[in-house]
């Protein structure tokens, strides 16, 4: 096949030999060639059976040289390689040979002549494949193998090469070097027989992936792949002769050989048998029909091997699957001898892992059937202590052989796939057996029923251990039970005790019980009783191993009982102390029939006070008001309190009448002369004044300074019997002291900040009871507020507030703190019990929130207005969504996302950068309300909500309703000012800076104007506004007590006309957020109060919720504001 020369200067020499020998051996095949054009489009087989597309364009000289040549393949080297030089050969050729032909041949015949030459005309030049062996180093000294005198190991080694047939007739290795047989550079080579010589090269590579280039010798021994066979295979298939170097024939075994551990007997030298019968000697063995010397192990695993046969051949062996580890392990190391006097331990121990393998018995071996299968249950006692609760130890574990037999094996429970000397059988029957014998004790069983490899048992299942399962057990063939060499102890059952519950000390706030059991013989230890209990033991061990048992369902309910009662108590305490305010608790005892005397007349006291048994208290005379059903109710149950002694909270929705309520109780006090009644504890000398007139004690209520006038003015209209002084300046700017107006007032009026200003002059007073109106201003108990409030020595307590909980159940703790000591314990033992459960999510499935409602129920109550004012007009609520001007919207979007990455940086340290992660959500909050308010440079973008505000106002005002519009920005109620200014709409105004503040709400209240613009925190509490139909809440607030505290403002006793609320929210801002954390909020609120708490029962269910919420926002919050 000509091949013109010039392409040498065009694409180089490498490419021009190698594509001159593609062209020759006929790999180039060509799809079209359009000799106007000058284009060649083909494809080439490359190495490794690769198929390449090749493209040539060319041109010619006019003397028919080639003078321009450009190659694209699809080949790595992609341009002017091989195959479009082979490719560019080959389709001159046929262009030639066309050309010399009959215009008679056919196209398709010329194509296909090409494709498909006459083999006849080929001649190939033989190769062969040259090996190099050598074989392992000899054994020094004898040594039995099984297979000549070499060991089968991996030390000797089998390379190869290729080879050509020279001119002379003799192999040799020039022009047959690997790279030639790979690059198919051996011109009169048959193709076959290069492919198969090149993938045993590539075989070899992909075997050593680090080596550089092709060494002239392959190593054959450290090829991993059992590849190699089907490659020698192709390899001698295609015609290569295999050879040794020195031109002896070799030979690739057609059977593939197996491995195998052959276990044979044999004597010392032919003599008399050993008395223990002949060693033994395992040897690792291979099956072949051809005996083998010399013998080299291929492949790691090994996967074949290359020996000598009788007449010295190099023969090739595959092994028909490779060989094990262990195999190759014995191979190497010869034939190991057992002396016969340890073959019993052989078979015990090492033949059953033998036996996973290949193996053969050989000579008269036959090993002795193996022992089967002994359930070993070993039974040991840890109980040490008299009187302390048994224990024992279970341990379950398999022996195979006797136990004096010292090479019997012993297994864990579990099934062991890898330990074939085990009867899974067997193992599995007696297992059944045994859980059935253990079914009584079903601690020792797993969840499959089965017995437990290792257990503990404790109590009253010692008993059962050692009375029935133990007899069932040893009753079993093939169960084993190995017990303590001590006796085991003999338990007596004392019978029913009879419980005794007494009083052995109190004080104020709690009693302490002494818990008894009485036996026949003899009384139980107080000690061993509550611990016995609060552990829900099942049963009560005594010194002598007698037991009583304390499964039964009243002692059970006590067991709760005490638990409940130590869950809020120091836990340092060995005793039991139960507040005497827990009124639940109490009942539950009480129906046991186990509380003394003592309780039960404590008992019966504070159920009268919070229940409707009995005569109902008398409305004072001095009450100049007709009070509704629900108030008549609300008073009657604060009177009861008060006449007990007790405190509580009064927690009715806002608007209900609590000041009324708590005025009539104040009066009953006076009527009944608890306000001149001495002081407990006190000498009588000591409770009198100066003249020997009883000493005045009033009551003290302490109000937000916004609400205290209000406390007056409804005193003088309804109980004007009161003597009342209201308290507007501290000591030093007043004219009388505390002491001088205590004693002739029957009420004093105060606000929190003076409260806590003048605490030691309030202590003075001993006052007859405390109110908190709006309590919710101390419910922080690490306030100086709280402090004071709680400590202060008054008769009773109690808490006047429309929302008991705002954001956390900490707060409804400092509640009751204050109004009923000791009713919900320490704040760590609320926080354990009842907070941290349920703010977890856990309230309902515990049953937390039920059990707290309980616990308070006797001392709270709360009405809603729907629940008690059914003639009190609708109110309805109306999210008014405002989506924000486009302008608006961007200065938005560019500040919440510096803002969003800045703080989601700081709260990883939430309370050291609290203070600015919060002033970061207030600017997005105004941002969403109005750009201007952050930045006066953004007056000029459209504010989106007052646009939405100043239509509905106007709507409102020309309709004949009068609207209060709250928002927590005094600034942003000044541009809603002004744009009502400007439309000539006149309002009234108020905030915290508001000095005549009695004068503007008066104004409102009788005057005609339309609006009113409120500050949140300013109006949100102590005014009546029931004037007002319209209420608006300019911007959410994180807390929705506060949101509803404003409403009802107008949405109250007094109101005429259906309410209408509307919660403005911007779309897409922190706002739509805030309004979700409410809900949570809610939820929270929903889950502990509940429906409301009347002392008749009544009240609207509410469902139990499971979020929780923070006093303050956490981490969680701010990122879920941010999302």
């Amino acid at each position: 096949m000509h091949a013109p020369i010039e392409l040498v200067g065009l694409v180089g020499r490498h490419a021009f030999d190698a594509g001159s020998s593609y062209a020759r051996q006929h790999r180039a095949v060509v799809r079209r060639h359009d000799a106007e054009a000058r284009v060649v489009v083909g494809s080439v087989d490359g190495s490794g059976r690769h198929v390449y597309t090749a493209t040539t364009y060319y041109g010619f000289t006019r003397n028919g040289t080639v003078d321009f040549f450009d190659g694209r393949c699809s080949c790595p080297v992609q341009v002017d390689c091989k195959h479009t030089v082979a490719l560019l050969i080959t389709a001159l050729e046929q262009e030639r040979a066309a050309q010399a032909r009959t215009v008679v041949v056919s196209q398709w015949r010329s194509q296909l002549e090409g494709i498909f030459p006459d083999p006849t005309t080929q001649v190939w030049s033989p190769l062969a494949l040259s090996l190099q062996f050598t074989p392992p180093p000899s054994l020094a000294g004898p040594q039995r193998t099984g297979m000549g005198g070499y060991r089968a190991v991996h030390e000797g080694s089998l390379e190869a090469r290729a080879m050509r047939l020279g001119k002379r007739g003799q192999w040799i290795a020039t022009g047959a070097a690997w790279h030639e047989v790979t690059r198919a550079a051996i011109d009169d080579a048959d193709p076959a027989q290069l492919d198969a010589l090149s993938s045993l090269v590539r075989l070899h590579q992909a075997s050593d992936v680090y080596a550089y280039g092709v060494p002239t010798w392959l190593s054959l021994q450290t090829i991993p792949s059992r590849a190699l066979w089907t490659v020698l295979r192709d390899i001698a298939d295609s015609g290569v002769q295999l050879l040794e170097v020195d031109g002896e024939p070799a030979i690739l075994s057609d059977v593939a050989a197996l491995t195998a551990v052959t276990v044979s007997s044999v004597d010392d030298d032919g003599g008399a048998p050993s008395p223990g019968g002949p060693d033994l000697e395992v040897a690792a063995t291979i099956d072949h029909p051809s005996t083998l010397t010399e013998t080299l192990l291929l492949g790691r695993p090994t996967h074949g091997f290359v020996g000598r046969d009788a007449t010295g051949t190099l023969t090739l062996v595959p092994l028909e699957t490779p060989a094990t580890r262990p195999w190759v392990d014995l191979r190497r190391s010869g034939a190991i001898q057992v002396p016969a006097s340890e073959r019993t331990l052989f078979e015990r121990t090492i033949l059953p892992r033998i036996r996973q393998q290949t193996w053969h018995a050989a000579g008269d071996f036959a090993p002795e059937v193996p022992p089967g299968p002994t359930l070993v249950v070993r039974i040991r006692l840890l109980w040490t202590a008299l009187g302390a609760s048994p224990r024992a130890s279970v341990e379950c574990e398999w022996r195979y052989g006797d136990s004096d037999n010292p090479f019997a094996l012993t297994y864990s429970l579990p099934t062991d796939p890898r330990r074939t000397e085990r009867d899974d059988i067997a193992e599995n029957v007696l297992l059944h057996r045994a859980a059935a014998a253990m079914g009584t004790l079903p601690s020792l069983l797993s969840r499959d029923g089965l017995p437990l490899e290792e257990m503990v048992v404790t109590g009253h299942s010692v008993v059962e251990l050692v009375d029935h399962v133990i007899p069932a057990l040893q009753r079993i063939e093939g169960i084993d039970v190995d017990l303590p060499e001590e006796e085991l102890p003999t338990f007596r059952d004392l019978g029913e005790p009879e419980i005794a519950v007494d009083v052995v000390g109190t004080n104020r706030d709690w009693f302490d019980l002494e818990v008894r059991l009485r036996l026949t013989d003899r009384d139980v230890p107080v000690g061993h009783v509550i611990t016995a209990l609060a552990r829900k033991e099942q049963t009560l061990f005594l010194e002598d191993g007698a037991y009583v048992s304390l499964d039964r369902p009243e002692l059970d309910q006590l067991r709760q009982l005490l638990e409940e009662g130590r869950e809020l108590q120091d836990q340092r305490r060995t005793g039991l102390r139960v507040s005497r305010l827990n009124l639940s608790w109490w009942e539950e005892l009480q129906a046991l029939g186990v509380i003394d005397r003592q309780a039960q007349e404590w008992l019966d006291r504070v159920k009268a006070a919070t229940s409707l048994d009995g005569e109902p208290p008398a409305v004072p005379a001095g009450l100049q008001a007709q009070l509704r059903p629900y108030q008549r109710a609300g008073y009657e149950w604060l009177a009861r309190l008060r006449r007990a002694g007790l405190g509580g909270v009064l927690a009715d929705d806002m608007g209900l009448g609590k000041t009324l309520q708590t005025l009539a109780m104040i009066l009953d006090a006076k009527d009944s002369g608890a306000l001149t009644a001495p002081v407990p504890g006190e000498a009588v000398d000591e409770s009198t004044a100066g003249d020997g007139m009883p000493r005045q004690r009033p009551f003290v209520v302490v109000a937000p300074t916004s609400v205290v006038p209000n406390w007056a003015t409804e005193a003088a209209r309804f109980a004007p019997d009161l003597r009342v002084a209201v308290v507007t300046a501290t000591g030093k700017k007043r004219r009388e002291s505390l002491a001088e107006l205590a004693a002739t007032a029957d009420v004093i009026v105060t606000s929190y900040a003076l409260f806590r200003l003048e605490h030691h002059e309030y202590e003075a007073i001993v006052p007859a009871g405390l109110v908190l109106d709006e309590a919710q201003n101390i419910k922080n108990r690490t306030s100086r507020g709280f402090a004071h409030a709680k400590t202060l020595p008054a008769d009773v307590k109690f808490v006047v507030t429309g929302t008991p909980m705002e954001n956390n159940l900490a707060e409804l703790w400092a509640m009751f703190a204050i109004a009923a000591p000791g009713l919900l314990g320490t704040p760590q033992q609320f926080t354990e019990v009842y907070a941290a459960p349920i703010e977890r999510g856990n309230g309902a499935e515990l049953g937390l929130f039920e059990r707290l409602r309980k616990r308070v129920a006797p001392f709270l109550l709360r009405r809603t207005k729907e629940e008690v004012t059914p003639d009190l007009p609708p109110k309805q609520e109306q999210v008014l969504t405002v989506t924000l001007d486009p302008a608006h919207r961007k200065v938005y979007a560019r500040h919440l996302g510096r803002e969003r990455q800045r703080v989601l940086g700081l709260v990883k340290d939430m309370e050291r950068n609290r203070v600015e992660v919060l002033s970061a959500l207030t600017r997005l909050r105004q941002l969403a309300i109005d750009a201007s308010l952050v930045d006066e440079e953004y007056a000029d973008v459209p504010s989106s909500k007052l646009d939405v505000l100043m239509p509905l106002l106007t709507e409102a005002a020309a309709e004949g309703h009068r609207a209060l519009v709250f928002s927590q920005f005094t600034r942003y109620l000044g541009k809603i000012a002004a744009r009502l200014d400007a439309e000539g709409i006149p309002y009234a105004y108020l905030d915290g800076s508001t000095t005549k503040r009695a004068e503007v709400i008066r104004g409102f209240a009788e005057g005609t104007q339309p609006v009113f613009l409120i500050s949140l925190k300013a109006g949100g509490v102590g005014l009546n506004l029931a004037m007002a139909d319209y209420c608006i809440l300019a911007d959410p607030w994180w807390n929705p007590a506060a949101e509803a505290q404003a409403v009802d403002r107008a949405h109250r006793i007094g109101q005429t006309r259906p309410v209408m609320v509307y919660r403005m929210v911007a779309s897409d801002t922190i706002e739509e957020k805030v309004m979700a954390l409410q809900d949570s909020k809610r939820a929270l609120v929903a889950g502990v109060l509940g429906s409301g708490s009347g002392p008749d029962g009544s009240g609207s269910g509410a469902g139990a919720g499971t979020a929780g919420s923070g006093a303050r926002l956490g981490a969680d919050d701010i990122r879920t504001l941010l999302a």
